[in-house]
């Protein structure tokens, strides 16, 4: 698997989970069970565990839009649109 990076255009929290809407200019693969890591507002930054990803559709993108989703983030403030995700 690539080395996966990506910037959170979107973020949304729900009961169990939290969506996160990259930007569409996302490099590598990322699939369920990949570790990676969130920038925080408040500096630092969050690991988390991909539970699931949805893809939007886009007739001629190479990338098309994806969505992490990912088991309720322990943070106090959600992610700022921008923040890197590794």
């Amino acid at each position: 698997m690539s080395r996966f990076a990506a910037r959170l255009r979107q973020h949304y929290q729900l009961k169990d989970f939290d969506l996160l809407v990259l930007e569409a200019d996302y490099e590598g693969d990322v699939g369920p069970g990949d570790d990676l890591s969130i920038e925080l507002p408040e500096g630092g930054t969050q690991r988390f565990q991909v539970h699931d990803v949805a893809w939007g559709s886009a007739v001629t993108a190479d990338n098309p839009p994806l969505t992490l989703i990912v088991k309720k983030l322990d943070i106090a403030a959600p992610p700022a649109p921008g923040a890197r995700i590794r």
